[in-house]
């Protein structure tokens, strides 16, 4: 299978300038900041500039991503949510990064597929850095990258974005975290989220579909709906996974996931504080069934713990570790 950025490498070309627009007034997430990121950050927390806190082999992706070789996944700085239990908060939050150039960045992705043998580009908290991914994938196509990239996303996406990273962007996966504005509002700091995650997560399969396989069941094309459960909002999943099954069907793959850990700010939320619950988790897998969803994932309560974290900042970015923030 030719990758889509190798496929649609003149219209990736075409999109340079605009991608140069965006960084003089931003408009690429439904936040619409409007920033000049040449002389200040966005809303996002990201400037002028890409930064990466971390990129390497990674195991804990959904079977078909990670395979057997791992998903080559590579930590962008910032993020256009303000998720209160964001366990990769060191980054998301708190920009910790490394400042790379377009053509770091092109090496980090040769090397994760040459070196490290990945099945796939894992571009994680991506949207604010495509002035800088999309050059780089045309950069590192040039000199010999040909694995399919995977567009690691929460979801908070407008049409406009999801149209153009669908030109590079083989498998799409986004998170869906809720069905209500007042939880988003509460835990996300954005009550405009349903909308705009259901409307890209629609596009999404509407441009990538539900999934195309290698023969040896490595995902290489298609859309993997994800959703975190929460402590507490157990009515706020059972709604979502019954909004999903009626808007989207039983064959779209969903990954339910149980590894919520408190952390940041979800310490002191007087719910959130508290771990998920077995049984909790179990009305989850019973609602899954009870709508007869054909493909997906659920995970052992065991995979919870800050042992499953990423630790951000260590011996895989220390090649550019001289320009740290």
């Amino acid at each position: 299978m030719i990758p889509r950025y190798i496929q649609n490498r003149d219209r990736l070309k075409a999109l340079l300038p605009e991608l140069k627009g965006h960084l003089e007034k931003c408009s690429l997430c439904p936040r619409r900041c409007q920033a000049d990121r040449r002389v200040r950050k966005g809303a996002c927390g990201v400037g002028a500039e890409t930064a990466v806190a971390l990129f390497q082999p990674f195991f804990y992706e959904e079977p078909p991503v990670s395979g057997t070789q791992g998903a080559g996944n590579v930590f962008f700085t910032g993020c256009n949510l303000t998720c209160l239990f964001c366990q990769n908060y060191e980054i998301s939050q708190e920009h910790k990064g490394v400042v790379l150039s377009v053509e770091e960045l092109a090496v980090i992705f040769l090397r994760l597929q040459n070196e490290d043998g990945v099945h796939n580009i894992n571009l994680v908290s991506p949207t604010p850095h495509l002035p800088f991914i999309i050059p780089a994938l045309l950069l590192a196509a040039d000199r010999g990258l040909t694995i399919p990239v995977v567009y690691n996303t929460n979801g908070y996406e407008t049409s406009e974005s999801v149209e153009m990273i669908a030109l590079f962007a083989d498998i799409f996966l986004p998170d869906l975290k809720y069905v209500s504005r007042e939880t988003s509002a509460e835990l996300s700091g954005s009550a405009d989220y349903p909308h705009f995650a259901w409307e890209a997560v629609e596009q999404m399969i509407t441009l990538n579909g539900y999934g195309k396989f290698s023969s040896e069941g490595v995902m290489e094309e298609g859309v993997i709906i994800r959703h975190l459960v929460l402590p507490g909002y157990i009515d706020e999943s059972l709604r979502l996974l019954e909004e999903i099954r009626r808007r989207l069907g039983k064959y779209v793959p969903v990954s339910v996931m149980s590894q919520y850990t408190p952390v940041w700010k979800a310490k002191e939320h007087p719910i959130l504080k508290e771990p998920l619950k077995k049984e909790e988790y179990q009305r989850i897998i019973d609602k899954i069934a009870e709508l007869g969803f054909e493909n997906g994932w659920v995970q052992d309560p065991g995979s919870a713990g800050e042992d499953y974290i990423p630790r951000f900042l260590g011996d895989k970015v220390q090649l550019f570790r001289r320009k740290g923030v």
